[in-house]
């Protein structure tokens, strides 16, 4: 990963927090798919890229374009990211799930075009964090506005069922 990293994410290792999840033998994960590429972390702002391919898009009568499904998913895994980097800063033994993801898709993108994602995070409590992730066109212009609200949860492995 190509990014500005933080001072107190320096230790954390994504792949080895995805791979915790992994079960043996299955195929890519929906984030693979995504193929978004980090280029700036932070704790509680992120920025990343995604060119659009075959699989971020849909038909439409100007050709392939993002698929709006495709900015709601980039912009949850984006958050879902910047949740777990915010977890690990403060320390929290917890696990990011989104409960809510809200958009706003303002002007298409094509099939090959480079889009730029910045995310923010506009709340960062205990339990919950909320997340502004806007996906721009390389000139800056506004594709579409997500809000992503995360629940945060305890890790539960090492408890027993009753």
């Amino acid at each position: 990963m190509d990014a500005v990293i933080d001072e107190r994410l320096k230790d954390f290792d994504y792949a080895e927090a995805v791979k915790a999840g992994k079960t043996e033998g299955s195929g890519p994960d929906l984030a693979q798919i995504l193929a978004v590429n980090y280029t700036s972390l932070g704790v509680g702002t992120l920025e990343a890229e995604v060119v659009l391919g075959y699989q971020h898009c849909r038909p439409s009568p100007f050709g392939p374009i993002l698929h709006g499904g495709t900015s709601l998913a980039v912009a949850e895994t984006v958050a879902g990211y910047g949740s777990m980097l915010l977890c690990h800063a403060k320390g929290y033994q917890l696990t990011p799930l989104g409960v809510t993801v809200t958009g706003n898709h303002i002007s298409m993108a094509a099939l090959g075009e480079r889009l730029i994602i910045k995310a923010q995070a506009i709340q960062r409590g205990q339990r919950l964090h909320v997340w502004n992730v806007d996906l721009l066109h390389e000139n800056g212009s506004l594709v579409s506005t997500v809000r992503v609200t995360n629940a945060l949860i305890p890790d539960r492995s090492n408890k027993t069922n009753k």
